[in-house]
C-alpha cells in the first residue's frame, strides 16, 4: 500500500506543472470566450452562409474588444498547447494503453489552430475590414474554417481524454470528466456541422466557450492527487 501511494505521489509531482500550466491556459481561453462574448457575434462565429457585409461591420465596431480577445486568446493557446503536449507524453511514458496520449496531442493540436483563429481575430481581420473588401472576405473564411476545424479537433480530443475516467481505466478526475466530455461532444457535432455547412455557430460558441470553463475544473482536479 505504501509502495503504491508513494508511486501516486511521484506521478502527481511529474504532472503537477503541465496541470497548473493547463489550468492556466484553459482560464485564458475562457477569458478570451468571455471578451468575444462581448464582441459582434458576426465578427466572430462563423456563421452559415456568411454575410461579408454584416461581418466587416462588426469587425470594425468592435475592434477594440476583438484585439483584447485576440491578445489574451494567442498567450493562452501558446501556454494551453504546451501543457496539453507535455501531459500526453507522461500519459504515454506511463504506458499508453489507453485514449489519453492521444486525446492531449488532439487538444494540444486544436489549440495550435486557434492561434491562427486568435490572431485573425484580434489583428488581422478588423485591418482588414478598414480596407478592402476581397482580402476581409478570404480573411474571414479562413478564420470561419480554423474556427470550425479547431472547434472539431477540441471535441475529439476532449473525447478521447476523458473516456478513460469516464470509463473507470483511469483516476483522478472524478465527477469534473463529464461536464467536459459534454461541451466536447458539442463541440465535435458543432465543429462537423458547420464544416459540412450547417449554420451551428451558436453551439460554435457554446462549445469552445463552455469547453474552457469545464476544462478549467479538469486542470484544477489533475492538480490534486489522485485517490487510490
Amino acid at each position: 500500500m505504501t509502495a503504491i501511494a508513494e508511486e501516486g505521489s511521484q506521478l502527481h509531482r511529474q504532472v503537477f506543472w503541465p496541470a497548473l500550466a493547463f489550468t492556466i491556459g484553459a482560464a485564458g481561453v475562457a477569458a478570451t470566450s468571455f471578451f468575444y462574448l462581448l464582441s459582434p457575434p458576426e465578427a466572430v462565429l462563423p456563421f452559415v452562409p456568411l454575410d461579408p457585409a454584416q461581418a466587416a461591420a462588426g469587425a470594425l465596431r468592435g475592434a477594440a474588444m476583438l484585439h483584447i480577445a485576440g491578445l489574451i486568446g494567442i498567450m493562452s493557446d501558446v501556454i494551453l498547447a504546451s501543457a496539453a503536449l507535455s501531459l500526453g507524453a507522461q500519459a504515454s511514458a506511463d504506458g499508453g494503453a489507453d485514449s489519453r496520449a492521444l486525446g492531449w496531442s488532439l487538444l494540444a493540436t486544436a489549440t495550435l489552430v486557434f492561434i491562427g483563429v486568435d490572431a485573425a481575430l484580434g489583428f488581422v481581420l478588423p485591418a482588414l475590414a478598414a480596407q478592402t473588401s476581397a482580402a476581409f472576405l478570404g480573411g474571414k473564411i479562413f478564420a470561419d474554417t480554423l474556427f470550425s476545424l479547431g472547434t472539431f479537433g477540441f471535441g475529439l480530443g476532449g473525447i478521447l481524454l476523458l473516456m478513460p475516467y469516464i470509463r473507470g481505466r483511469a483516476r483522478g478526475l472524478g465527477g469534473a470528466a463529464w461536464p467536459a466530455l459534454v461541451f466536447a461532444t458539442i463541440s465535435i457535432l458543432a465543429g462537423v456541422g458547420t464544416l459540412l455547412g450547417f449554420d451551428l455557430h451558436n453551439f460554435i460558441g457554446l462549445g469552445i466557450g463552455g469547453g474552457a470553463v469545464a476544462f478549467v475544473v479538469v486542470g484544477l482536479r489533475l492538480l490534486l492527487p489522485a485517490q487510490p
